[in-house]
């Protein structure tokens, strides 16, 4: 594992990991209160955006 994706995952240890290897960026685009979604951090690169409904289930999105 290099530095640089090992400082990343310490970094966002609490976030899902993408299918790229890396930890995902928590963001603020939330349907309802309690919802949360990350991106991940090559948005243009890798694209996989992720979110988590109220009973807990996470909710995998291909960005084109």
């Amino acid at each position: 594992m290099n530095l640089k994706k090992w400082v990343v995952n310490k970094w966002y240890k609490h976030s899902p990991l993408c299918v790229c290897g890396y930890r995902m960026k928590l963001t603020n685009d939330r349907k309802h209160q309690f919802e949360y979604s990350w991106n991940c951090i090559f948005t243009k690169k890798c694209g996989w955006e992720v979110y988590q409904t109220l009973n807990g289930k996470l909710h995998w999105l291909k960005k084109s």
